[in-house]
């Protein structure tokens, strides 16, 4: 098939254009091949806008990244408003042939003459939008020099960091390595069958549910997701929280519809309004199936929610048991996909001496890391918009190096991106080493951002991964004999990998992460626990004195700072320092104040003090206690287990605050 030159399709007719546009479209025509054309309104105000697709020729593909036509808007409008950017959008949900056109690069030629810095602005804080690039009528004509028209482009492609999107995605833009498993969970509930997603932080759940809610769009069913981390969720009981899913039902549906009121969904009757209330609106809709998305279920599961009716009454059984009733009626048009972190609420057998409705009810899957050929797609397609190649060793460095996983993945090409001083550049080894470098060096956030909700919810996986990442296997495995589920877990979500002859860390900044951690205490032999104990103290009582200083420089004059100090210590130990300046007292590395004296500074001026510490002065007390009696290395004690935790969560809670 012979190469698509520049120019026009014989179909494409240029005078439907204003002479504006027209005179953008023949300097168009010398680098692009123009194929198609429309016009469309949108909005309450109908705002009219002509466009033209047109297909990249010689260079521009490769500067573009694509082979596919690229959508022209034009507005003429002299003030820009972001209305104009919808106007892409709706081109290509109205076309029949949305698979020709390319998403991400998008230009719109405008009359604004402040079009560029006004979308620089609008996309600040859009990470997840598309790439648009602008130009004024003046700057895309016949004179317009070539140089010019592709320095914007690369201005606007190259300035985006398109690897560090951080939040969930909506749309299908950036979404890559999942189309697989979208499939297969729309498939499952299309045909009638429940299904359960898990998966660590930044694992891309709330992404999936957006894509499995487009999904399930094109199988006539339909979907509501509830958000179990909202307070207007999680604080409603098991009844009202039914009600409600009804009413978001109805909303997304746009029925008519009356749904039952607080009465018909009084603890005693919700189960049945609730059964009934589904399948009228589904079936005044017209839909075959209806399908609820749950999200971070663990927010309104026994032992990990946020309301206490969740976690300590029987909320969770009734609501459950609710939903099954629902579900196993008879004509029941009702599905639902559970999504979080860990799957113990569905797994336990038992709640609450009952039996746990969601229990055998539920395919359980866990949401897999990115394959080599994923990690290669997606770090392809983006660095390749952004100027930044990754050759082919690069690639199979970062799925050796990131086990797959595609947020730590992306994030590292946004290190590795910033690193190069100049695009287009390709990735080579080292300069993938030299950003690689750079971001283990700050990885213990994005590390922690990943597992921090084990530390906190699940401390029996977190602890896990603490023993072997200490290197302590005989713990790990006793976990691992003990529960079997705990080692499952830590399997699927792709942290740890099976191997011959045990468990090994499937992500490399992982493993880094736990290694560091501080050393469970059985580890611990008395020497290390009296050297980590000396060195911690020491580096907070240099805290705690800067912190005094700056407080006393701030809230007493210069003339009364000493004296004001003095006046906290008896009188024979203020003889003792007599002859003594301000600043030698609080002297970070020679100051003769005890740890203890620090403590009675802060607690005689409490109120000065008490704004900028967050914790009561009971809970500062108690902890400054507990430090100050850890002087074992100056007694040559030994330090049993339990002190030497309680001393720790002391010293972290102090060591944070200051």
């Amino acid at each position: 098939m012979s190469e698509v030159q520049p120019g026009r399709h014989p179909k494409f007719d240029i005078t439907i254009f204003d002479p504006q546009e027209q005179r953008v479209l023949r300097r168009m025509e010398q680098m692009f091949h123009l194929t198609r054309y429309g016009e469309i309104t949108i909005g309450n105000q109908k705002s009219q806008y002509r466009y033209a697709l047109i297909k990249p020729c010689g260079k521009m593909r490769g500067i573009l990244h694509t082979d596919r036509e690229v959508l022209v808007v034009f507005s003429s409008y002299v003030e820009f408003q972001p209305r104009s950017i919808d106007a892409f959008d709706h081109i290509i949900e109205q076309s029949s042939e949305d698979f020709r056109i390319e998403k991400v690069a998008r230009i719109l030629v405008s009359g604004d003459a402040n079009i560029s810095k006004k979308l620089k602005d609008l996309f600040e804080s859009r990470p997840d939008a598309p790439v648009v690039i602008p130009y004024h009528f003046s700057e895309f004509s016949l004179a317009t020099q070539e140089s010019d028209i592709i320095g914007r482009v690369r201005e606007f492609t190259f300035s985006r960091d398109l690897f560090s999107m951080s939040s969930p995605l909506r749309s299908e833009l950036y979404f890559y390595g999942r189309s697989d498993i979208i499939n297969e969970i729309s498939a499952k509930l299309a045909s009638g069958e429940n299904f359960g997603l898990f998966g660590l932080r930044r694992s891309g759940k709330t992404s999936l549910i957006s894509g499995v809610s487009r999904a399930l769009a094109t199988r006539s069913g339909t979907s509501v997701s509830i958000d179990c981390q909202s307070p207007s969720v999680h604080q409603l009981r098991w009844n009202e929280l039914l009600r409600h899913i009804a009413s978001e039902l109805k909303s997304t549906l746009s029925v008519k519809h009356r749904i039952g009121d607080d009465t018909a969904y009084s603890t005693k009757d919700a189960a049945t309004t609730f059964s009934e209330d589904v399948r009228i609106i589904s079936k005044q809709a017209k839909k075959a199936f209806v399908a609820i998305l749950f999200d971070e279920i663990e927010r309104i599961a026994p032992g990990t929610a946020s309301s206490e009716h969740w976690n300590k009454e029987r909320d969770f059984l009734l609501f459950w048991q609710s939903m099954r009733a629902a579900f196993q009626s008879a004509s029941s048009p009702i599905v639902y996909l559970i999504v979080g972190t860990n799957p113990h609420c569905i797994e336990a057998v038992k709640l609450f001496e009952s039996d746990n409705p969601l229990y055998g009810n539920v395919e359980k899957r866990f949401i897999p890391m990115f394959t080599p050929g994923q990690v290669s797609e997606m770090v392809g397609d983006l660095g390749a918009i952004m100027g930044v190649e990754f050759d082919a060793e690069t690639r199979v460095k970062l799925f050796q190096d990131f086990g797959g996983h595609p947020f730590l993945t992306r994030y590292a090409c946004s290190f590795i991106a910033d690193a190069a001083r100049e695009r287009p550049i390709v990735v080579d080894r080292t300069l993938y080493a030299l950003g690689v470098n750079e971001y283990t060096n700050e990885s213990d956030s994005y590390v922690s951002s990943v597992v921090g909700l084990l530390e906190e919810q699940y401390p029996d996986e977190h602890l896990m991964l603490e023993y072997i990442g200490q290197g302590d296997v005989d713990s790990f495995n006793s976990y691992a004999h003990h529960d079997t589920s705990l080692l499952e877990h830590l399997y699927g979500y792709g942290v740890l990998k099976r191997g011959v002859e045990g468990s090994f860390f499937n992500i490399g900044i992982v493993e880094r992460y736990f290694s560091k951690k501080a050393k469970p205490t059985r580890l611990l032999g008395n020497e290390d626990r009296l050297a980590e104990i000396s060195k911690r103290r020491n580096a907070l009582e240099r805290r705690v004195r800067t912190h005094i200083k700056t407080v006393f420089s701030i809230q007493f004059s210069k003339s009364n700072r000493l004296e004001s100090l003095l006046s906290k210590f008896p009188s024979k130990r203020q003889g003792g320092l007599s002859g003594m300046g301000f600043d030698d007292l609080l002297a970070e590395g020679a100051s003769p104040l005890y740890f203890d004296e620090l403590k009675s500074i802060i607690l005689g001026f409490w109120e000065k003090f008490e704004n900028s510490l967050e914790m009561s002065k009971t809970e500062f007390e108690y902890h400054m206690d507990v430090v100050n009696r850890s002087r074992y290395d100056a007694h040559s004690k030994d330090v049993d287990d339990h002190y030497f935790d309680k001393v720790r969560v002391s010293l972290g809670e102090l060591e944070s605050m200051f």
